[in-house]
């Protein structure tokens, strides 16, 4: 069976919602609330959040993952209306795994993951930013960065059941 694709709204404001909407209700999670798919604990989701925000900050090596003529296409659906698919399965992370926690709490991993917000729209607000670079979109400008950290946060709160109104 198909899965259909989630339509979001992307009229909000997408950085406050990263930086302020996003953190709030990642606050409300409990080690103990289960996915509606995958196999990310809460936890496992804000550390996969910060690692990448880490990839878009140019903390770790990223490497292009599809053929540069794809790109267009990759890029159309980034800019589109639609959201990621449930159980996208991303080429740098184990696939059927979860990774060791590098953090000692859920509390802890949202610090880091607000800092490593906070650091990315420092970066891309300066005037020296040029793209950042992504495994599937290419070089991103500041408003497809911001477009794909967005779209990439909201479908790890939907994974964990919130809903956009």
């Amino acid at each position: 069976m198909k899965q259909t694709l989630p339509i979001l709204d992307l009229d909000v404001d997408q950085e406050a919602f990263i930086r302020e909407q996003s953190i709030v209700w990642l606050r409300t999670l409990q080690s103990t609330d289960q996915p509606l798919w995958g196999m990310m604990t809460p936890q496992h989701m804000i550390e996969h959040l910060i690692f990448i925000y880490e990839n878009s900050l140019g903390e770790r090596a990223v490497n292009l993952l599809i053929e540069e003529e794809k790109l267009p296409k990759y890029l159309s659906f980034l800019r589109s209306h639609y959201g990621f698919s449930q159980n996208f399965k991303f080429g740098m992370i184990p696939e059927n795994e979860l990774v060791p926690l590098k953090y000692g709490s859920i509390e802890d991993a949202i610090k880091v993951l607000e800092q490593k917000i906070s650091t990315f729209f420092e970066m891309i607000n300066a005037d020296t930013f040029q793209f950042t670079l992504h495994p599937y979109y290419g070089k991103l400008n500041r408003a497809d960065s911001i477009l794909f950290q967005f779209k990439h946060t909201m479908h790890h709160l939907m994974q964990f059941g919130w809903v956009q109104k």
